[in-house]
């Protein structure tokens, strides 16, 4: 079988879940549903039949919060090397987090495996903490900044996820500068949307 691509790519929401409530998340109304692990299972090993003849495959576990599902993680990374050998495809696994439950074990568990890190970080500590709250109203921000240290040393590839909220949008250049001194030289940016109303102002201040 005779791949269309040479290169393809799936997303696994194993989760709504979530222990943070940022103010502008699209997802706070949307009632708990874990992935079932079968479903999990047959979602990669249908995604991994139709990659049979490319070359490369990637795929992404997102949520909610995926960390919630620490245990149906570590299912997903041997299903998914088993039928990459299996197929002969080279692969990536990304996962996209909050990195506020970020453990010792759970990092060193990423750096066992071809990991890709996506952390949620909107800047600085004060950019930050305005918007991404636990669901206590407690800051986030050490906890992220701990946990992008924690995969960094341990030579885990981290990429930092921006969200620019309307009343942040002047300040995108200066909080690209705070996540490069975290040592972060992939960033990510996309504007809040969903939630929140931008102005024509504010929408050219972000474009700038």
């Amino acid at each position: 079988m005779s791949a269309l691509f040479s290169h393809v790519s799936c997303e696994l929401l194993v989760t709504t879940a979530c222990n943070l409530r940022c103010s502008y998340c699209i997802e706070r109304e949307l009632p708990v549903l874990p992935m079932p692990d079968d479903v999990a299972g047959r979602a990669i090993d249908l995604f991994m039949f139709l990659a049979d003849g490319a070359q490369t495959a990637e795929i992404m576990v997102t949520g909610g919060e995926p960390l919630l599902r620490i245990r149906l993680l570590r299912s997903i990374a041997g299903r998914v090397e088993r039928a990459a050998k299996e197929h002969g495809i080279s692969y990536q696994l990304v996962l996209k987090t909050n990195g506020t439950l970020m453990t010792a074990e759970i990092a060193d568990f990423l750096k066992d495996g071809p990991w890709r890190v996506v952390v949620s970080i909107d800047g600085s500590e004060q950019t930050h903490d305005r918007y991404r709250k636990d669901c206590s109203g407690r800051s986030t921000w050490n906890a992220v900044t701990a946990a992008i240290g924690a995969l960094m040393e341990r030579g885990v590839e981290c990429v930092a996820s921006m969200t620019v909220h309307p009343s942040a949008c002047s300040t995108v250049l200066r909080n690209v500068r705070e996540l490069q001194k975290l040592g972060l030289n992939r960033i990510d940016i996309g504007p809040a949307y969903g939630t929140v109303q931008w102005s024509e102002v504010q929408s050219q201040h972000f474009a700038e």
